[in-house]
């Protein structure tokens, strides 16, 4: 199985550039709220017992889709740097000992455009940030921005390219095999 790791801040396109991805690839789509949104039904959201069982989730989804043979996954995440290491490296170690190979991709774009898009309405259907106050507080707090350490990413601003050129970059570079020929929107 392939994994596409797409990290990066909130509201930076991970999602919406994740979704194009999978259409033009035929990969499955794990987004992060998928499995956040479970925890939190039942844990306190951030607590100890949510960020275990939301992690075990994830690594059992991807350890069911590579039993099943499905060929490629895309998975978004808000990566904190200093807080996530140990499990996203649990995670690579899982897929690649399972002959499974991970790319990392971070997308990123300015404060400000961050600060626009994250009041989106279509940002609450998943029970995302919107509070453009409370991802500036984050920004200056958390360590969102940095680049996972000791391996290579793939970055890209999604304020300079569109979705569809997110996704065909992305595909390039990473040597994925298109299997749309729609042209992305």
């Amino acid at each position: 199985m392939r994994l596409v790791f797409l990290y990066g801040p909130p509201a930076s396109g991970k999602l919406t550039v994740a979704t194009e991805l999978c259409r033009l690839t035929g990969y499955k789509l794990l987004h992060n709220h998928l499995s956040a949104d479970l925890a939190r039904a039942l844990f306190e959201f951030m607590s100890p017992a949510y960020l275990d069982y939301n992690g075990q989730i994830r690594l059992d989804a991807l350890r069911t889709a590579a039993a099943a043979g499905i060929a490629g996954v895309v998975m978004t995440f808000v990566y904190d740097h200093g807080a996530d290491e140990d499990f996203i490296a649990r995670l690579i170690a899982q897929v690649e000992d399972s002959g499974g190979k991970v790319d990392l991709v971070k997308l990123d774009c300015p404060d400000a455009e961050l600060l626009h898009r994250v009041a989106a309405p279509e940002r609450s259907r998943f029970h995302k940030l919107t509070s453009a106050a409370t991802l500036a507080d984050c920004l200056v707090h958390r360590r969102w921005r940095e680049p996972l350490p000791h391996r290579h990413s793939l970055m890209l601003d999604t304020q300079q390219l569109t979705v569809a050129e997110s996704a065909l970059t992305i595909i390039h570079q990473l040597g994925l095999v298109q299997t749309s020929s729609q042209a992305a929107e």
